[in-house]
């Protein structure tokens, strides 16, 4: 930086060396009683020595003048270079720009925003200009250098965070499932056949007719038990006074006769005229077989069989074989006797 002080000092030097010429010509003008040679001589003399440094050394201090103004606007300029450029370095303005950056992050039902923003800084500089100037109509040269000044402005850097609420929903659903059991027993015997009922049955014996109980039957006859003493057959009857029997000691057959499927539920058997008489049960499904067992039966009492899970069947068959004849009795055939015949339609 270059004061202002230090051009005034170096104007005012060169204005304190300056002649009064003027007052040097009027005396040499008063001057009348010289000759004209003398005169001239003292003239061009008095020009010479005392007179000469105003009007011969005119274009010497003009010329001093000169340098030394040039000189200041040479010094001026380079002032002036000197202030400029660092204020041009200094002017330069640097924009910095931040980049906001956004991240959001989002775990199952977890969201979370996070904002960041930075501002830049901004320098400025100015430098002004300095002037140089001379007056020389009373011998009198100024030079001024004007004052520079340089301004800086910058680093206000603003960081703004914010962050968004954090939430989590947690949503659980119960399912509850109820499971009603319903447990329902069969019915027992909701048919019983007791052969005491057929329509047109006579006193002693006949054919058990098919439709009866709605059934169809095979080698089936009903007897009236008192009338064979000598027999099993009446220890077989339940329900006076008749009960059925297989002729010959033939199969029996009994099927539904529309179809419709039941349950074999119990019947109570007796072996006619042997002792040891086995007797086979099988029951079937549209021609197949889901149910059998064996069984031995006599002559002086009774054999109740009965079934608690022998549903959905639409055919009932009973067999004999075997046994040893008892002495005494009316027979000795494979013949057995049975009565109430327990079934229930539609299980």
């Amino acid at each position: 930086m270059i004061h202002s002080n230090s051009s005034n000092a170096f104007s005012a030097k060169h204005s304190n060396q300056l002649p009064d010429c003027e007052a040097r010509k009027q005396q040499c003008n008063d001057s009348d009683n010289d000759d004209d040679d003398e005169l001239r001589q003292r003239k061009s003399g008095y020009f010479n020595l005392p007179c000469c440094p105003c009007p011969c050394s005119t274009p010497l201090l003009l010329g001093l003048l000169a340098g030394a103004l040039t000189m200041g606007l040479v010094f001026a300029v380079l002032l002036s270079l000197y202030i400029v450029t660092p204020g041009k370095t200094a002017s330069t303005v640097t924009q910095t720009t931040g980049t906001s950056t956004t991240t959001t992050s989002a775990t199952t039902t977890t969201t979370t925003t996070a904002t960041s923003t930075s501002t830049s800084s901004t320098s400025s500089s100015t430098s002004s200009t300095s002037t140089s100037s001379t007056t020389s109509s009373s011998s009198t040269s100024s030079s001024t250098t004007s004052t520079s000044s340089s301004t800086s402005t910058s680093a206000t850097t603003t960081t703004a965070t914010t962050a968004t609420t954090v939430t989590t929903k947690s949503t659980t659903s119960a399912t509850t499932t109820t499971t009603t059991s319903t447990t329902t027993t069969k019915p027992w015997c909701t048919t019983k056949v007791t052969f005491d009922n057929i329509t047109g049955q006579t006193s002693t014996s006949g054919v058990v007719p098919n439709g009866y109980q709605n059934l169809n039957w095979t080698n089936t006859n009903y007897l009236n038990a008192s009338t064979v003493p000598s027999s099993g057959y009446p220890i077989a009857m339940q329900s006076p006074s008749y009960v059925a029997y297989n002729p010959g000691g033939a199969a029996v057959q009994i099927i539904s006769a529309n179809g419709t499927s039941f349950s074999f539920d119990s019947v109570t058997i007796a072996a006619a005229y042997r002792s040891g008489l086995q007797w086979n049960i099988n029951l079937y499904r549209l021609g197949v077989l889901q149910i059998s067992g064996p069984f031995l039966i006599n002559t002086v009492n009774s054999t109740i069989i009965s079934c608690g899970g022998c549903t959905n069947i639409d055919t009932i068959v009973f067999t004999t074989s075997g046994g040893t004849a008892v002495n005494g009795l009316s027979g000795s055939g494979t013949e057995f006797g049975f009565d109430d015949l327990c079934i229930s339609f539609g299980y």
